[in-house]
C-alpha cells in the first residue's frame, strides 16, 4: 500500500531549504566555531527524530486496520510500539 499521508510527504519535512539543515549549512558556510556547529548539529537531530516519530506513528494506524476494527489489545500494541519508538527518539 502506498503512503499518501501527509507525514510521508517531504513537505512535512524539517530539512527543507527554509528549515534547519539550512541554517547549519549557512552557520558552517560563515565559519561557526564548533559549539555553535554543535548547537545547530543537535537541532537537526531533533528535527529528523521529530519527524521519524511522526511518519512511524502515521504509519502504525494507518497500516492496519481501523481502530474501530481492531481489537484492544491490537490498540494497547499499537501505542506501545509508539512509545517505545518515541523513547528511543529522545
Amino acid at each position: 500500500m502506498g503512503r499518501t499521508d501527509v507525514a510521508c510527504t517531504a513537505e512535512s519535512s524539517p530539512l527543507g531549504s527554509s528549515g534547519r539543515l539550512a541554517t547549519l549549512e549557512q552557520a558552517l558556510d560563515a565559519g561557526a566555531q564548533c559549539p555553535a556547529a554543535a548547537q545547530q548539529l543537535a537541532a537537526v537531530r531533533g528535527a529528523v527524530n521529530g519527524w521519524m516519530e511522526t511518519v512511524l506513528e502515521s504509519y502504525l494506524r494507518e497500516e492496519f486496520p481501523s481502530s474501530e476494527i481492531r481489537s484492544d489489545s491490537q490498540n494497547k500494541s499499537i501505542d506501545e510500539t509508539i512509545s517505545i519508538v518515541r523513547s528511543y527518539l529522545r
